[in-house]
């Protein structure tokens, strides 16, 4: 024992230092706790060959034509039975552009989550599913969607109710739902956000961050998350190209995966600021 009457700055630090040292092992335990993770299914599908699968393709395609029939929509399933706990921090989408092009840059993609329940969330895979027929359900048909088929008179490249070919308006100009230009299952789908893409550059990532998708993610009980992506309707038939987890991980880059990243937790976040609060005290009694 000692008298701290001679030091007393210093016996202050001592009696608080222990306390810091745990907040900062809490601190770091929780941090670190947060992974990243890639995708474990992931692929596109497109309404124009609605029973082709497309896996294995060297690239997945966002799409929405002004017809509104010749759509391609990204599907993405991430595994999220390794996260610590149930709350994680701001998370962002990441995705790795196929190619580089300027034709991508101010378009926007948005993102949809496939609600807990629906039908096929659990059991698709990206080596058979299809965007699926109108009047022909399948157990491989894309979870999210509902198809409604060529519109007649939609597309001057495919036939009108007559079987002849018809050049008509379109879905987007005879001024049809988003849910039904994308074909979206309105009751089991929740939308969480749209970002402006940039201008591609080969290898190179686009990033989707939203409050919206942190609280589905969060809000998630079955330890899976699955996401679809469309591309807002254009004139244009340009896609957004990004880098499937197939090509990724055959080139031995599997970093390139579409993959989520957390940010640290709340509570971390919480910790590590009252451990500077603590440190802060020590300094100004010195």
């Amino acid at each position: 024992m000692f008298s701290c009457s001679w030091l007393r700055s210093r016996c202050s630090t001592i009696r608080v230092l222990p306390a810091v040292a745990l907040l900062a092992l809490f601190a770091t335990t929780e941090v670190v706790a947060a992974p990243v993770l890639l995708s474990v299914d992931d692929t596109w599908v497109r309404e124009d060959n609605p029973t082709s699968n497309r896996n294995g393709n060297d690239q997945m395609n966002l799409r929405t034509d002004i017809d509104a029939d010749d759509n391609d929509a990204i599907l993405l399933r991430f595994d999220l039975s390794s996260l610590s706990g149930p709350q994680v921090g701001a998370t962002t989408l990441r995705l790795f552009w196929q190619r580089t092009t300027t034709d991508s840059e101010g378009k926007i993609m948005k993102v949809y989550g496939l609600n807990e329940g629906a039908p096929r969330e659990t059991t698709w895979l990206d080596d058979n599913v299809i965007y699926g027929e109108v009047g022909n359900p399948t157990a491989d048909d894309a979870p999210g969607l509902i198809p409604d088929g060529i519109f007649p008179g939609d597309n001057p490249n495919n036939p009108g109710g007559d079987g002849s070919l018809v050049n008509g308006p379109g879905e987007f100009t005879l001024g049809h739902s988003e849910a039904d230009i994308y074909d979206l299952d309105e009751a089991n789908t929740t939308f969480l956000g749209e970002v402006v893409t940039d201008a591609a550059v080969q290898l190179s990532p686009q990033d989707f961050v939203s409050t919206d998708l942190t609280s589905f993610i969060n809000g998630k009980t079955n330890g899976e998350v699955t996401l679809l992506l469309f591309r807002d309707q254009t004139t244009s038939g340009h896609q957004l190209r990004f880098i499937p987890s197939e090509v990724a991980i055959g080139a031995s880059m599997p970093g390139l995966s579409p993959t989520l990243l957390f940010a640290p937790e709340p509570t971390s976040l919480a910790l590590l600021g009252l451990g500077g609060l603590v440190f802060a005290a020590v300094r100004r009694r010195r």
